[in-house]
């Protein structure tokens, strides 16, 4: 992949600026995003804060379209 192909990757916020930079910006949008740990360290955790995150971005962009 280049540079240039990697830099019109579009991400997608987790929520957590942490996670995020780790990630190189978030969750990668059109790609898979596999998730793997130990039990009990937050895999359930992250996929429920970004359906939140979902949920919240795309209530916002649909109030600023109405707008």
């Amino acid at each position: 992949m280049t540079e240039d192909e990697r830099d019109a990757i579009r991400t997608f916020s987790t929520g957590c600026p942490i996670i995020d930079q780790t990630l190189g910006g978030g969750i990668r949008l059109g790609q898979i995003t596999e998730l793997y740990g130990e039990s009990g360290c937050g895999k359930t955790q992250i996929c429920i804060q970004l359906s939140i995150e979902v949920q919240r971005t795309f209530r916002a962009r649909e109030q600023e379209a109405s707008e």
